[in-house]
């Protein structure tokens, strides 16, 4: 295996074989708003899953907290199956109504990310990361990792990525991505 040296090496692999890390938001209610929120936490993207988040947001009769999680959830299922500008469209919308809402943040930096926009992802997570606990905070620390080595600072990316496993040891997106650092000693 090839590494280069950087202060800590990093294998010659990249990110894009996992991609980003995206987040559901839990719902009240029983109709399809529930159902996209059941399909995105299973990491469901089929037409289907994301009619249902459609149908929700156009005919449900929900919350603005609601309103803003259905439209996360369905950027869930969009950023997994490549629909980054959409996705970015969802979370803009869900972090309009609920400028806290982290996991909005986080698939809004999952899809930024797709879109080769890394500095704004990396801008996005710093600013939700003392908010998020959790799950979000694990996908939030796997986002700005994988920001931060497409910006070059691949201490920032280990650093993320040791604390995001420390957190869930069962995180297995992050403790792959861990198998292609090497720390050098100068």
């Amino acid at each position: 295996m090839n590494f280069k040296s950087v202060g800590m090496a990093l294998a010659a692999a990249s990110f894009a074989a996992l991609g980003s890390a995206s987040a559901a938001v839990m719902v009240v209610g029983n109709g399809p708003e529930l159902a996209c929120y059941n399909s995105a936490k299973a990491g469901e993207t089929s037409n289907l899953a994301i009619k249902d988040c459609t149908e929700a947001l156009e005919n449900g009769a929900l919350s603005p907290r609601d309103r803003a999680a259905t439209f996360t959830n369905r950027s869930a299922m969009l950023v997994t199956r490549g629909d980054a500008k959409e996705a970015l469209a969802d979370t803009d919308n869900a972090l309009r109504i609920e400028p806290s809402m982290t996991a909005a943040s986080v698939n809004r930096a999952a899809a930024l990310i797709e879109l080769s926009r890394y500095e704004e992802a990396r801008t996005t997570i710093d600013a939700a990361i003392p908010l998020a606990t959790g799950v979000e905070l694990q996908r939030a620390l796997y986002n700005r990792a994988v920001a931060r080595e497409a910006l070059g600072d691949v201490k920032g990316a280990y650093a993320d990525l040791k604390r995001a496993l420390e957190l869930d040891p069962s995180f297995e997106a992050a403790r792959i991505e861990l198998t292609r650092y090497q720390v050098v000693r100068k």
